[in-house]
């Protein structure tokens, strides 16, 4: 489905908004030289004909890497302020948007990679098979924790490759059911949340987060910490806080996300307050 008219930016928008700040910056410049390092020890390991040391160096190289690789798709301007065309599942109870099939397949090979890496080191450390320059208490330790990193990435692949998607967005009469990255289900009933923006405003400064590709729900009570969910789906992302926007201010009408009704209010562009 598909609408082209324009939709005004959601509570909160910046539009000069820049998403390289020094931290940011400084934590790319932090993986990339590892992710350049490890490449520098792949291509030694090729030349000394030391090849089990490769399924180690080459899956620490990949995954240093991927932020790098990935940096052309954080732009400043990444804001649709038209709703795009997309598919989605309604019906059933729920409306619900997934990622596309590229994005799953992509962090399920990234997971088995870094599952890969992870377990060479782990267990050639153990096995004395493979030699790195380690301390005794590192010798201890550092298995240990990268062994339960390679646990965590494969729980990830696992559970990404049984749910056969990376992420979903699922709208219901009563709640909205939010997965990201495989394993981080959450939910939260629509008579929870307070308010809906891109800045929540929040005393701790660590609370103080913006993108155009997530909204924060606000919850009700003065001790609850907001939510924060993405809104970065196909149907774009100024298409989707509208949508859930609107849904969370008309609980009257939250019925029509069990059947096809949302559907038709979606394809006439009627998500907005102004026009219901």
């Amino acid at each position: 489905m598909s609408v082209t008219s324009e939709l005004p930016p959601p509570n909160g928008f910046q539009p000069k908004w820049n998403p390289y700040s020094l931290k940011a910056v400084a934590g790319l410049l932090m993986f990339t030289a590892f992710g350049v390092f490890f490449a520098f020890l792949s291509v030694r390991a090729v030349v000394e004909t030391r090849w089990p040391y490769l399924l180690f160096y080459v899956p620490a190289a990949v995954v240093c890497l991927i932020p790098t690789l990935l940096i052309g798709r954080v732009r400043p301007g990444a804001d649709s302020s038209a709703m795009q065309e997309f598919t989605a599942e309604h019906g059933d109870g729920e409306l619900r948007l997934q990622r596309e099939l590229g994005a799953t397949v992509g962090l399920i090979a990234v997971s088995l990679i870094a599952t890969l890496g992870c377990a060479t080191f782990s267990i050639g450390v153990w096995t004395g098979s493979l030699e790195f320059d380690l301390s005794r208490r590192q010798h201890g330790s550092f298995p240990v924790l990268v062994a339960m990193l390679g646990l965590f990435f494969a729980s990830v692949a696992i559970a990404t490759a049984l749910r056969g998607t990376s992420g979903w967005l699922a709208l219901t009469p009563t709640e909205i059911d939010f997965m990201e990255w495989g394993i981080s289900r959450r939910r939260i009933a629509w008579d929870e949340i307070a308010d809906m923006t891109l800045t929540p405003q929040q005393k701790k400064k660590r609370d103080r987060m913006y993108s155009p590709s997530r909204a924060w729900l606000l919850k009700k009570g003065p001790q609850k910490r907001p939510t924060s969910i993405a809104i970065n789906w196909p149907m774009g992302n100024r298409a989707a806080f509208w949508l859930i926007h609107f849904y969370w201010s008309h609980p009257e009408l939250r019925d029509e996300l069990a059947d096809d009704r949302v559907v038709d209010r979606i394809a006439a562009g009627r998500i907005l307050d102004e026009v219901a």
